[in-house]
């Protein structure tokens, strides 16, 4: 399949913060192959992205193109078009000098899969690799790590056909470049859960932990290497009630975390030389949520309501709360399918100097071409109150399945 994301600031976030409007387009596609039917799967995955950092100016001209990449340049004349979608100037990345741009504005993965079954009992096996480059810009994935390759592994086991349910999984991974960061990072993680759905007559439950160790090995002499853990503990629960016409679902999860930091800080002293000194922050949290979900039996739609918080302690103290409601509406049953969602959120660092309250909306499209293929649409908007930005989403994409 293939994918095209494609975002953008408007003009008038230059007034606000000083920031300039960016642009980013992603374009990607994914491929799988199966068979031993189904038991085997392989897998991979590919996307290149480009972020023009500052679009005020415009796009380069026919003439700035030449100027710059020569004899190349007829590969960076776009149509007129194109430019509603990706504006290219002097900002753009990865259509820079610098040595492997477009390799470093690249991320893929590749692996494989197991799925065994055998009586009652089914076995899956995973097996993935991941590269992510310095200069990967997704502003679909804004907090996806960037700069970092690895390895994970994962196996579950499902009994009772699937009533109860094991997991694991360890993922190791390293930072790829120290020309980007001076302090290259290694960790480790490794989770597991366990699932029970015992009954329709009772709520379906999933407890899960995971356990976190990283470590930073640091290049500079005036900063000392450190090290640190993580420990999350936590639940989730679904339940479903039918009066009349109408099925209510229930679900909710709450999760306690705990994050440790642990280094040896090098300072300089005039006296002295360098002194070491310990460092150590340590923070504690709380998450929790739930939604309601109904559905009316012959109806075409239906409804939730959701809230979440997130509450921090220790060292950095922080409260968050987000309020939603959304409706997902069947066009043609099985074929045509449209969601739209809005929601607002508060956040407070408990120092009084960072309080902030926005908005956001979304609202999606997705049309079944036979059954070979899947179109899929998003389009976003977020704005913080009381200002005069808003920042939008906008993907396209195309799924073929054989």
């Amino acid at each position: 399949s293939q994918a095209v994301l494609s975002s953008g600031d408007t003009a008038s976030v230059l007034s606000y913060g000083g920031e300039a409007p960016s642009e980013n387009l992603v374009v990607g596609a994914d491929a799988e192959i199966r068979f031993w039917q189904n038991r085997v799967s392989l897998f991979g995955n590919y996307a290149l992205s480009f972020l023009t950092k500052n679009v005020a100016g415009g796009a380069f001209s026919d003439e700035s193109l030449k100027e710059r990449f020569g004899e190349d340049a007829e590969y960076f004349i776009m149509p007129e078009d194109f430019e509603a979608i990706l504006k290219i100037n002097e900002t753009t990345v990865p259509l820079s000098d610098e040595p492997a741009a477009f390799a470093k504005s690249t991320a893929w993965d590749a692996g494989f899969k197991l799925n065994i079954p055998i009586n009652r009992v089914r076995e899956i096996f995973l097996f993935r690799y991941y590269h992510v480059g310095p200069n990967y810009t997704s502003h679909g994935k804004e907090n996806m790590s960037v700069n970092r390759m690895g390895f994970a592994v994962g196996e579950e086991l499902h009994l009772f056909d699937g009533k109860i349910g094991f997991k694991g999984d360890v993922e190791h991974y390293r930072d790829l470049l120290d020309l980007v960061k001076p302090s290259l990072r290694r960790r480790t993680r490794v989770a597991g859960s366990a699932s029970f759905f015992l009954s329709n007559q009772l709520p379906s439950v999933t407890f899960h932990l995971t356990s976190a160790r990283g470590a930073r090995k640091s290049a500079p002499a005036s900063i000392a290497d450190n090290e640190d853990e993580s420990l999350v503990l936590g639940g989730t629960g679904q339940y479903t009630r039918d009066i009349g016409p109408t099925s209510t679902t229930f679900t909710g999860y709450y999760t306690a975390s705990r994050f440790r930091n642990m280094a040896l800080i090098l300072k300089s002293d005039t006296s002295e030389g360098y002194v070491v000194e310990p460092f150590e922050v340590e923070l504690q949290g709380h998450s929790f949520g739930g939604t309601i979900y109904n559905v009316i039996e012959g109806k075409p739609f239906e409804t939730r309501l959701s809230g979440k918080g997130a509450l921090a302690q220790g060292d950095y103290a922080l409260s968050q709360y987000y309020f939603s409601g959304g409706l997902t509406w069947y066009v043609i049953e099985r074929l045509l399918s449209t969601t739209i969602d809005a929601g607002i959120r508060h956040s407070d660092d408990k120092s009084g100097s960072t309080v902030v309250d926005e908005w956001d909306a979304t609202g999606t499209v997705t049309y079944d071409v036979g059954s070979r293929g899947t179109l899929y649409g998003r389009f976003g908007v977020e704005r913080e109150i009381g200002a005069d930005y808003f920042d939008r989403e906008l993907l396209a994409a195309y799924e073929l399945r054989f």
